[in-house]
């Protein structure tokens, strides 16, 4: 039962603060590491499960929280997110889900872009997106999350919802930071490899690439 407890106040605490993905991330690290200590380990948890800029900032206000929460009555807990019943984790599973399937040759449009460039070279120009992110383009807070933990490679898929226009923005962000350092010419051999590459794909999801450019 303390388990349980412990699971549902970790839970109600950090709901506030992180999107479904980042909490569905972070349970999971609390579920396969910190559950069945014999001492709470809140602070080790919080270091290894919010490592986001965005989320570190919030890091003690979410501690607190959850020491606030281990005082609240049990009615005003919400419910187990591993309960069958309840259903709440199967919930951010299949959102996260249906965020990687509806980003899904847009994700693959923008790794073979990047594949193209070498490792050192990708990191410049992802930099460069993350840079440019806030200035030419209108995120709101869980989009910029769910980009930024895409980009550091901290998930395999994007999870949150883009529009073909918020999509076609970030390409041409990115296209703009590889004429940068390598030129428009050899910018647009790699952007034509890059829709060849991506084609067939995208036929077996039914995307037409060129709404993203």
């Amino acid at each position: 039962m303390k388990e349980v407890y412990t699971r549902r106040v970790v839970f109600t605490a950090m709901r506030p603060f992180l999107d479904d993905a980042d909490l569905l991330a972070a349970m999971t690290i609390w579920q396969d590491k910190y559950a069945r200590q014999t001492t709470y380990a809140f602070t080790q948890f919080l270091s290894e499960s919010c490592r986001s800029t965005e989320i570190r900032r919030n890091r003690p206000s979410i501690l607190s929280a959850i020491f606030k929460t281990l005082e609240s009555s049990d009615q005003s807990l919400l419910p187990d997110p591993l309960n069958v019943e309840t259903n709440q984790f199967d919930a951010l599973v299949e959102s996260q889900v249906a965020y990687a399937e509806a980003n899904h040759v847009f994700v693959q449009f923008i790794e073979n872009m990047l594949s193209h460039l070498g490792e050192d070279l990708a990191l410049k120009v992802t930099a460069y997106l993350m840079k440019h992110l806030n200035t030419k383009l209108k995120l709101d807070i869980k989009q910029t999350l769910a980009l930024k933990a895409w980009m550091h490679k901290k998930t395999g898929s994007l999870n949150a919802t883009f529009d073909n226009k918020q999509k076609r923005e970030l390409i041409n962000i990115l296209y703009i930071a590889i004429c940068e350092y390598i030129g428009p010419v050899k910018a647009d051999q790699l952007l034509a490899s890059a829709l060849k590459e991506t084609e067939l794909l995208a036929k077996t999801q039914a995307v037409d690439l060129h709404d993203y450019l």
